[in-house]
């Protein structure tokens, strides 16, 4: 009899459009003492960092929408949502965490002392606490963050672009006015300076080639949104450096794709624009959003629908080669299991968990690239019982239960099997073994028995069986000629191949 354990192949190592709401109400200095308490809990509870968790965790990433909510952070459920990232579940080894201009600094010239504590006394005291206690409890699990800048207040808006007298956060900002720049500078080296040591990268902008963040583009053949973003660059690092040395400014952010109009460019136009304009001297990464958009292939390996405007993982060497010698973070990628999907093109739940390990495995071999960022941790449903208007490609469902990708991202999977080394043709033999994970043993999982001939290369599904109490599971084969066998649980974990000969 032939046993055997293998465990699974283990993984190497655009966001929706959002209309900003109006910020959140200043707390004051109670809510402060609430969430510093409440920190120091929540971190008593969880081990110290260590090197080696982290060099584990490699390039996989993971994004919780929980932690960057527009109205902010629950603290009561930020345990569990971090601790479900963290060293003893999905042990991912990046996140990314929003920072909110339009929350931290809604309002210019407030008078009080200067510098409290080294806080502006324009800064919401109650986003600063936000800010410490997510980013400290990421840190204390090994995580690594990026900040994502994104939201320009009213005060630093141009109103010259308001749509119907509007102010919306999208909207440009003045960067070419000394207050604004001097203003968003110095927020870059507050956060530098803050959160050294926790949050050393910093990623200027979420999806600045879209309207939907940077508005407007390009208006006529006068380019605006690029421009503008520019600026923003030269400022951020200028001010994230004064803040901390070891600050990581990360350009780019960019959608997978752009018309090159008034609403959106191209990430290549955007890109090529920034390298001719002299901005390798304010970034030390750059970032991109390489997702597979909906009525191109969905596998990761493919060209996009339309590759002159559109950058996915299949051509992301087009930013890569204008950037040769540059880092890149992948700070959002994804699929959806959801029949509608607000932006996600839609697959299986195992072609999820496949084409994740696919994507893993294709970074892995681009040492240019430092992390790719899953998006999301669980499903975004914001309206109940309106599946077109969420989000699906979390590795948890709305119910709570969690989806083939779930496990294909933690790792920690192994299939034991046993079977003959040889058998009568003709004759009934069996094919038995468990199903374990990182959670333990899994009932009502559905593997599948594959096979194929020992000079061949393509396997045939067989038959299928379905776990019980345990993790067991059994097939009954018979053959009339030497077959190779293979257990699969679609898109998570394969076992090793075996061979049975025909005697």
């Amino acid at each position: 009899m032939i046993s055997t354990r293998c465990a699974d192949t283990q993984m190497p190592g655009e966001a929706p459009s959002r209309r900003r709401g109006a910020v959140t109400a200043l707390l004051g200095f109670a809510a402060v003492g609430l969430f510093t308490a409440l920190l120091l809990a929540f971190s008593a509870e969880l081990p110290g960092t260590s090197h080696e968790a982290r060099a584990a965790a490699g390039k996989r990433g993971i994004i919780d929408w929980r932690l960057e909510k527009p109205e902010g952070v629950r603290y009561a459920e930020l345990p569990t949502v971090v601790g479900e990232m963290g060293r003893s579940r999905l042990r991912a080894g990046w996140t990314r965490v929003y920072a909110r201009w339009q929350r931290l600094q809604p309002l210019t010239g407030l008078q009080g002392d200067a510098n409290r504590d080294g806080i502006d006394d324009s800064y919401d005291l109650s986003y600063v606490a936000e800010l410490d206690t997510v980013i400290s409890a990421l840190h204390a699990q090994g995580i690594r963050v990026i900040v994502t800048g994104l939201d320009v207040p009213r005060w630093a808006s141009d109103q010259r672009y308001w749509v119907a007298g509007q102010f919306d956060t999208d909207v440009v900002m003045r960067i070419g006015d000394p207050v604004v720049r001097n203003a968003w500078q110095n927020v870059a080296r507050f956060l530098a300076a803050r959160y050294a040591g926790k949050a050393d990268h910093f990623e200027v902008w979420n999806e600045p080639n879209l309207g939907s963040a940077v508005y407007p583009q390009i208006v006529g053949k006068k380019v605006v949104g690029p421009a503008v973003y520019l600026g923003m660059l030269k400022a951020f690092y200028t001010g994230a450096k004064q803040g901390s040395r070891k600050a990581v400014v990360i350009a780019g952010g960019t959608s997978r794709r752009g018309a090159n109009d008034k609403h959106s460019t191209s990430p290549q136009y955007f890109a090529k624009y920034l390298k001719t304009h002299g901005a390798l001297k304010y970034l030390n990464a750059y970032s991109h959003h390489p997702y597979t958009p909906p009525g191109s292939k969905p596998s990761p390996t493919a060209l996009p629908q339309r590759p002159k405007i559109m950058v996915t993982l299949g051509n992301l060497n087009v930013l890569l080669k204008i950037f040769p010698r540059t880092p890149f973070y992948l700070t959002e990628y994804g699929y959806s299991t959801g029949t509608k999907d607000l932006f996600c093109v839609t697959v299986s739940a195992a072609d999820q968990a496949r084409y994740m390990r696919q994507a893993y495995a294709m970074v892995q071999r681009k040492p240019q690239i430092k992390a790719l960022l899953w998006f999301l941790v669980t499903d975004y449903e914001p309206y109940q019982g309106e599946p077109d208007k969420g989000i699906y490609s979390g590795l948890i469902r709305t119910d709570a239960t969690r989806k083939p990708a779930w496990f294909a991202f933690a790792g920690g999977n192994s299939i034991t099997r046993t079977m003959p080394r040889t058998a009568r043709s003709g004759a009934a033999f069996s094919i038995s073994g468990t199903l374990s994970t990182r959670l333990g043993s899994l009932a009502g999982e559905k593997l599948s028995l594959q096979s194929r001939r020992p000079t061949g290369r393509v396997w045939k599904t067989v038959a299928t069986a379905t776990t019980v109490t345990g993790g067991a599971y059994s097939f009954s084969r018979k053959q009339s000629r030497t077959m190779v066998y293979r257990v699969v649980w679609g898109g998570v974990c394969e076992s090793r191949a075996a061979t049975v000969r025909t005697r």
